[in-house]
């Protein structure tokens, strides 16, 4: 677990025998503020390129610049190189962080417009490994967010709804929740 983890709010719920045990939620974790997900995302990312390959909306062996040709990415760099970390990318793209709240969340400061025209177009110059060479990479992800947005028409939120979240239905009913 990162520092930064540690140090924001939690939240969690113990159940044994459909009765809460223990119960700690948070401060950034009631009313409505915004809960950052982390890594959560990328399976949810993943779940989406799989349901639109197996729907021919995108394929995954086609290369990244087949969707995002500014990017530059070399050929053998496909969309499935992207959800497996081996597409050769580092964790970060250089230059990104450049402030401490950067550093605290490197990606807050980016619309999507902002990092098609800041990070896309010398993505191409900055693979750290080989193609095929696992690297956990935050920016694969986020470069596949990207094609996953440009092949369906329809911004990431919209896929993720659709795809994993609606199919689950509706939440089962937890009760009122005692702090």
């Amino acid at each position: 677990m990162s520092w930064m983890v540690r140090t924001k709010s939690k939240a969690y719920r113990l159940r044994s025998d459909g009765r809460v045990d223990v119960e700690r939620i948070g401060t950034l974790h009631q009313g409505a503020p915004m809960l950052e997900w982390g890594s959560v995302t990328k399976t949810v990312t993943a779940s989406i390129a799989d349901r639109l390959g197996r729907e021919g909306v995108i394929d995954l062996s086609m290369p990244v610049t087949e969707y995002l040709p500014q990017s530059r990415l070399p050929l053998d760099a496909d969309v499935r190189s992207l959800a497996e970390h081996t597409s050769g990318l580092p964790r970060l793209p250089r230059r990104m962080i450049t402030s401490m709240g950067d550093a605290r969340d490197p990606y807050a400061k980016y619309t999507t417009a902002r990092f098609d025209s800041d990070i896309l177009p010398d993505i191409g110059e900055q693979l750290r490994g080989q193609v095929g060479t696992f690297e956990y990479s935050n920016l694969g992800y986020a470069i596949l967010t990207r094609v996953l947005e440009v092949a369906a028409d329809q911004d990431w939120w919209t896929l993720a709804k659709r795809y994993v979240f609606d199919p689950l239905g509706p939440p089962p009913l937890l009760g009122p929740v005692s702090v």
